[in-house]
């Protein structure tokens, strides 16, 4: 099976999880200062459209402008957003709130150790999890906003890229 085939069944395995659990109306991911307790810290995501909306603006740019990001990256995220602002996004999707959700209390480090022993099962959808896990811990990686230069941005956002909305993205991905 190709890599573009893996990522697609994955992405298809998760989404489906996710709509799973929301009719549902289980969260396995609990709140306490976020969704896994000890990963209070704050990430940035862009969801594939933004993303390649992002290249393509990048690509326009004049050469000069260009030449910056030569062997560099560009960063230009959609949300920055704790786990608790994307849980109460799906909740706002669903029309639901807390007390509608069978919600569990996990310490972040055993979810980690749990995907780590599925991962070396097999499980393809494992390291994904694992990864937005630990990026909601401070330090981690998951956190690269300090690297986002506005002016930069604005440039893309002239040439095309769009500002997306976390409740019109979370309905989406939803349906």
């Amino acid at each position: 099976m190709g890599l573009e085939k893996v990522v697609a069944a994955n992405a298809a395995r998760a989404t489906s999880q996710i709509v799973q659990a929301s009719e549902r109306q289980t969260c396995h991911t609990p709140i306490v200062n976020g969704c896994w307790q000890g990963a209070n810290g704050k990430a940035n995501a862009a969801t594939i459209a933004h993303t390649g909306e992002a290249l393509a603006a990048a690509l326009s740019l004049p050469e000069a402008d260009l030449a910056k990001y030569k062997n560099s990256s560009v960063y230009a995220p959609s949300f920055y957003l704790t786990q608790r602002e994307i849980l109460k996004a799906i909740q706002r999707a669903t029309g639901t709130t807390g007390v509608d959700w069978d919600i569990q209390v996990r310490d972040v480090n055993e979810v980690a150790k749990e995907y780590e022993e599925k991962i070396s099962q097999g499980d393809g959808v494992a390291p994904s999890v694992k990864f937005f896990v630990t990026h909601f811990l401070e330090g981690r990686g998951g956190d690269f906003n300090h690297k986002v230069d506005a002016a930069e941005l604005k440039k893309l956002e002239q040439l095309g890229l769009t500002k997306e909305d976390l409740d019109h993205v979370t309905k989406a991905a939803l349906q």
